[in-house]
């Protein structure tokens, strides 16, 4: 009795933070995957404490100050157990995976998938059940990727800018002069957890964002000079992204660079 209690506490919450899911990753940008298990202690726990909140409140009306000192005491020792519990949990890597938005499509597709499985027990033909619902799911994630329109989002910062240009195959980042979290909740909300293509100038200001942008990968960096100062070279180190340096006339990541003046540099963009 007391496993198929653990089991229902396991499921019941795992039902419930799936079906939170899209919400989770396109608002939140983070999914946590020990929540089920956690709450297997932490549900049960929280309980004992609000009831015994709700008792503390009315025993202090008794003339017994040994049961209400006595009950403080439980209950301060069962709020240090449960602050070590979600503290623990939450120190976990799987505690919180960071996560781009999902477009709407593909959210269809998902509570498709879902609820077709919790109904799954009450149809009797489950084979052609099974096989209608995988089909419809498999239509919609072509669909998903078919129908996804290309997006432009300008970010402007204190002392600079950054300019996200996501398509279909790549993300390009024009400029990482904005702070980290600003750069990282943009892209994410976009759909992507990776830049492909950074093009910027070789100057600290221009690369600000890298300060403190995490969770974001960078494959490549693209710089309009070979001379980088110190600032700056701090900065590219802490990605691992390859470095190289732009010239007029090459193409680079599906960007044409038509010429380069002293403050501004001119470029094609080739839709993708």
């Amino acid at each position: 009795r007391f496993i198929k209690i653990l089991a229902e506490l396991f499921l019941i919450s795992l039902i419930a933070q799936l079906s939170l899911l899209p919400i989770s990753c396109n608002y939140f940008h983070k999914v946590s995957l020990t929540a089920p298990l956690s709450n297997i202690l932490l549900i049960p726990l929280s309980g004992i404490l609000m009831g015994g909140g709700f008792l503390l409140w009315l025993i202090s009306f008794l003339p017994f100050d040994f049961l209400t000192q006595g009950l403080v005491f439980i209950l301060n020792i069962l709020l240090m157990i449960f602050k070590f519990l979600v503290e623990f949990f939450a120190s976990l890597p799987i505690s919180k995976i960071v996560s781009p938005s999902i477009n709407p499509i593909l959210i269809i597709t998902f509570y498709l998938i879902f609820f077709g499985f919790l109904n799954l027990p009450l149809i009797k033909n489950k084979k052609k059940y099974i096989c209608v619902v995988g089909v419809i799911a498999c239509v919609l994630a072509v669909l998903s990727f078919c129908f996804m329109p290309s997006k432009i989002e300008v970010l402007k910062g204190n002392y600079n800018f950054a300019v996200i240009d996501k398509n279909k195959s790549l993300t390009r980042v024009f400029g990482a002069g904005v702070k980290g979290e600003v750069l990282q909740n943009a892209l994410l909300s976009l759909g992507a957890k990776e830049i492909d293509c950074l093009f910027t100038k070789s100057s600290a200001s221009y690369l600000y964002a890298l300060k403190d942008l995490e969770n974001i990968k960078i494959k490549n960096i693209y710089l309009n000079q070979n001379t980088i100062d110190e600032k700056t070279e701090d900065l590219l180190k802490k990605t691992s992204a390859k470095i190289d340096f732009i010239w007029p006339g090459q193409e680079y990541c599906g960007v044409k660079i038509i010429k380069e003046e002293k403050d501004l540099i001119s470029i094609e963009i080739k839709k993708g």
